[in-house]
């Protein structure tokens, strides 16, 4: 092989640990170990040290590169992915009332629904809308509050998109607590779910305690087995962990627990995120300080038994920056993104206004030039915008402490 032919990943992560070099391509998602010499040799372009075998293992882990081949300009190019896909998404928040009352929530006043009440004419607007700007598949996400309160609002509009015979597959994002009063049948084929999202915020009573359920005894136990009820049906099941100061001691039997509970379901996974300052509950929530301090503890816990030990390469934007999808109150408001609804100072047009080409413009967000630069960038796709990016520091600092106590604990 000739010198030249060939140059290292410039997308890779380097570390160095023991007279070892690790190499991460964040693109590709390979990761290789390499002696100190050897990669001396992949750096000085001495390719001819090589066998042909090398080579052929080294280019397909990402390592060694074709020159005539940018693997950063794919990612750059995905928003016009995103333009020819054939897949458009509709985050509909159906309610601003829970039947929870977790301390922590946002949600706990209804700021639209006391002002003006609901009639169909709302709904079918939500759903002349989903016609007139679908692509050939339709996936809503159900959010509230609690969507699950508004039951008949989910029928009325699957119904009526599925008379339309449109591709429709969906998701709730719910506490679980009315799961238990809806059968298959209407889950699977009458709303098309394909995934339920559950959140909790501990184990058995202590859950029950901070969700502060209006009523019913021992609904974390109930909530747990219609979960593997649905599972049992081919139904995806993402919990999500909140970690507060409340229960950050909890946070290792939580995790075994959901894993030993769940481990060997294929259709189910589950993510931990924190109460953050940002809240105004300083008595519970982390500042940013404190997370960056406990979480590469939480992630490596986290990432212990996870048979992908890396993060994998997104093939998509957040909503907030995809063009394809949209945000969308029960009253016709449009947002930026799920975090923005019920904030009327959020609110970017409704649905009897809706202009496409101002909204394709409200999503033409433009990658800073650290971004751009950033080798992590195949991973976060330049992050949450709505948080001007301020995770990144976090996320580095998580994944490649991961990745050296990993490398250290296989010495």
């Amino acid at each position: 092989m000739q010198k030249g032919e060939y140059h290292i990943v410039v997308t890779g992560i380097i570390l160095n640990s023991k007279n070892e070099i690790l190499i991460w391509n964040t693109i590709r998602g390979s990761l290789m170990t390499f002696t100190q010499d050897y990669y001396n040799n992949l750096i000085n372009e001495k390719f001819d040290l090589f066998t042909d075998e090398e080579i052929k293992v080294l280019t397909k882990n990402g390592i060694l590169i074709e020159d005539n081949v940018v693997e950063l300009h794919n990612v750059l190019n995905r928003k016009q992915e995103l333009k020819n896909s054939s897949s458009s998404s509709y985050t509909i928040a159906l309610t601003q009332n829970c039947n929870a009352h977790c301390y922590y929530c946002y949600q706990s006043e209804s700021v639209f629904e006391n002002n003006r009440k609901l009639i169909k004419n709302d709904y079918d607007k939500i759903v002349d809308f989903i016609i007139k700007t679908k692509k050939d598949k339709v996936k809503i996400t159900w959010f509230g509050g609690e969507p699950l309160i508004r039951s008949d609002i989910i029928t009325y509009i699957s119904e009526k998109l599925i008379n339309k015979n449109v591709n429709l597959e969906s998701v709730i994002i719910t506490n679980g607590l009315l799961l238990s009063s809806l059968d298959i049948n209407t889950l699977k084929n009458k709303w098309k779910i394909c995934e339920i999202q559950v959140t909790f915020d501990g184990l058995y009573q202590n859950h029950d305690k901070r969700k502060c359920f209006a009523f019913g005894k021992n609904n974390f136990e109930k909530i747990i087995e219609k979960l593997k009820e649905l599972l049992n049906n081919e139904i995806k099941v993402k919990v999500r962990i909140n970690i507060s100061k409340d229960n950050i001691n909890e946070v290792n039997d939580i995790f075994d627990y959901f894993e030993n509970t769940f481990g060997n379901y294929k259709y189910f996974n589950y993510y931990y995120s924190y109460l953050t300052d940002d809240l105004n509950l300083h008595d519970y929530a982390f500042n940013k300080l404190e997370i960056e301090k406990i979480n590469p503890r939480i992630y490596a816990r986290y990432m212990k038994h996870k048979k992908i030990i890396l993060p994998r390469n997104r093939r998509v934007y957040c909503g907030a920056q995809n063009i394809n999808s949209f945000f969308i109150d029960i009253f016709g408001n449009i947002f930026r993104c799920e975090h923005d609804f019920w904030c009327t100072d959020k609110i970017l047009t409704n649905i009897d206004k809706f202009d496409f080409e101002k909204f394709q413009k409200s999503k033409n967000t433009i990658l800073d030039q650290k971004c751009i630069r950033c080798v992590f960038l195949p991973i976060c796709q330049g992050g949450c915008i709505r948080n001007d990016f301020n995770e990144c520091p976090q996320f580095i600092d998580n994944v490649v402490g991961f990745l050296k106590q990993r490398k250290e604990g296989d010495k």
